[in-house]
């Protein structure tokens, strides 16, 4: 009988003798090879890059209007987003004027109040 092509207990498998996941193998691959996004670029400060990798996600030239106009508007929400100043994951439960914490907190106790039984 054949064995499971699915099982790790096979010597062959160069993945498994490295003691690397098909998983984790997959992620340092797409690490390697996909390309920086082009918000990333502009908050690095990398324009001509940044306005290459949007012409090729908009398969247009890098000198086009529509790119610009795009990098432009990437750019305008960073810097939006640098006058907001840092926030965290835990500004979320913190109460501040915006009252965040209070909706956060509110929001767990009614879904768990929703999946209980009674």
């Amino acid at each position: 009988m054949g064995g499971n092509p699915l099982r790790w207990n096979g010597t062959s498998n160069s993945v498994r003798k490295l003691g690397l996941s098909p998983f984790l193998t997959t992620f340092l691959l797409q690490q390697a090879l996909l390309p920086e996004s082009p918000r990333y670029l502009l908050l690095k400060g990398r324009q001509v890059e940044a306005r290459n990798a949007l012409g090729r996600l908009m398969s247009l030239p890098a000198s086009s209007p529509e790119v610009e106009a795009e990098a432009v508007e990437i750019s305008t929400a960073l810097a939006v987003e640098q006058q907001v100043g840092k926030s965290t994951y835990l500004d979320c439960f913190k109460n501040n004027d915006n009252r965040n914490g209070f909706r956060t907190w509110t929001g767990i106790l009614l879904q768990g109040v929703r999946s209980t039984n009674i």
